[in-house]
């Protein structure tokens, strides 16, 4: 029994008159113990809960992983499958749709592929198309992004993300737009910001997801590796809220901060796996002294005249 002292009589004479043959009374000391040490039982169970629902969660998303495997294999392989090692020690340009893009002159023979708007400046011949920007194809725009589709000359590449992924939301393009295309295949692309665990760039496209960084332009760049070239221009690549150079209003949806993780990430995973690829930025902003900087002519006179 754990009571206060003064009761230990009244209690005795009562539990024996009940029929009890051994009566024992706790210390305060004993019970203060005794309660101390359910405590920490106490803790020690809600810290073991946490960590079988942590265990618990993991195992589930795992087997959403092995689940979709099969399904992720198949569609980035048909996506990408025949353009392994395809462009092996030729020049590609990305080509983004920063305000730097409107000085860029086409490289001769290199192969462009664009990113979400990039197709609407005009010079530029498109060779693919990379986009998982569901605001491009928001009814709200003036131009939605499947009108320049025509415009490209290979192939136009749409992100779709897993279901498992932990995006605030599933950024999808409309199924009979890919249906209606002949020249467009859907690939499978890794959750947004925030991630469930760090991002992570994959040598091989066709069995692991592309990662998207929180833009577009890294699909494309990742690619741009699975082909092999020699070099790899950025164009465009502002990494500012300065705009697009179709339009002067600022940039609403750009995360400098975390795109710039993003392009570090690039670099360790080009120096590891592809040493022999050489990354140029053309008129860099946001990225100036990351790659090698080249800047044109054109774009030094328009700094001299602000």
């Amino acid at each position: 029994m754990a009571v206060n002292p003064i009761l230990h009589g009244k209690i005795y004479y009562t539990m024996t008159n009940l029929g009890f043959k051994n009566v024992f009374f706790l210390s305060v000391k004993a019970y203060n113990e005794i309660i101390e040490e359910l405590k920490k039982l106490q803790t020690s169970s809600r810290v073991m809960q946490r960590f079988m629902s942590y265990v618990t969660d993991k195992l589930n998303r795992l087997e959403f992983f092995v689940e979709e495997q099969n399904e992720l294999c198949a569609v980035n392989t048909a996506a990408f499958g025949r353009y392994r090692n395809f462009f092996q020690g030729r020049k590609i340009v990305i080509v983004a749709s920063g305000p730097t893009t409107s000085y860029y002159k086409p490289i001769a023979d290199a192969i462009h592929i664009g990113v979400n708007y990039a197709w609407r400046s005009k010079n530029i011949p498109m060779d693919f198309l990379f986009t998982n920007d569901v605001i491009g194809n928001d009814k709200q725009q003036p131009v939605r992004m499947e009108e320049g589709f025509e415009r490209i000359k290979d192939r136009v590449f749409i992100g779709k993300r897993l279901q498992h992924s932990v995006a605030q939301a599933f950024y999808d393009y409309p199924v009979d737009i890919s249906l209606k295309k002949t020249n467009v295949s859907v690939f499978y692309v890794d959750s947004l910001f925030p991630y469930s665990s760090p991002p992570q760039i994959y040598q091989d496209i066709c069995y692991h997801p592309l990662t998207a960084f929180k833009s577009s332009v890294f699909t494309a760049i990742q690619f741009a590796f699975f082909t092999c070239p020699a070099e790899i221009y950025l164009v465009g690549c502002d990494v500012s809220d300065s705009g697009h150079f179709y339009e002067k209003i600022p940039g609403k949806y750009i995360d400098v901060p975390r795109i710039k993780i993003g392009y570090a990430k690039v670099k360790a995973f080009a120096e590891h796996h592809y040493p022999g690829t050489k990354i140029i930025s053309i008129n860099p902003v946001g990225l100036k002294g990351l790659f090698n900087d080249v800047y044109t002519d054109e774009y030094k006179k328009s700094l001299e005249n602000k």
